[in-house]
């Protein structure tokens, strides 16, 4: 039996993914960016490389406090983080549990503030905004502190 591990599978994971996603809000002309062009290396080069040349090295990472109360495993978070209008970056949790963050590169315009949640074990789906999101954590931690309050 061997055993390995891909150091590319998590960045084309989240190419394929935020391309998908950046096609329902972005307008079209976004794909011919350089943002665009680099995340769909990242799909199809054999050694894809990061911005600035680098190797891609994608190791897993927890979502970070407070996006980890954005959403409940098993469910999968797909949300655009509020910046300035140089570029956006998207977060996309993964069964609540992995996070990966791509760029959007330059935009000539605030980053959309849509967002989706996908229930994997229920088969549904429900678009939102960052803001509710937000809503969201702030919910959960009252409801761990009431629970602690106990």
């Amino acid at each position: 039996m061997a055993l390995s591990l891909s150091s590319t599978i998590r960045a084309r994971v989240a190419a394929k993914i935020a391309l998908g996603a950046f096609s329902l809000v972005l307008p079209e002309d976004w794909l011919d960016t350089a943002a665009a062009k680099l995340l769909q290396s990242w799909l199809w080069d054999k050694s894809p490389k990061t911005a600035d040349g680098g190797t891609i090295f994608a190791s897993p990472q927890k979502v970070p406090d407070p996006m980890d109360k954005f959403c409940r495993p098993p469910e999968h978070l797909l949300f655009f983080l509020p910046g300035d209008q140089a570029h956006a970056n998207f977060g996309i949790a993964l069964f609540g549990e992995e996070f990966m963050v791509v760029s959007t590169g330059p935009l000539d315009h605030p980053a959309p503030k849509t967002a989706w949640c996908l229930d994997p074990i229920a088969h549904t789906h429900q678009e939102t905004s960052f803001s509710e999101l937000v809503m969201r954590a702030r919910q959960a931690y009252a409801a761990e502190f009431a629970q602690a309050s106990q």
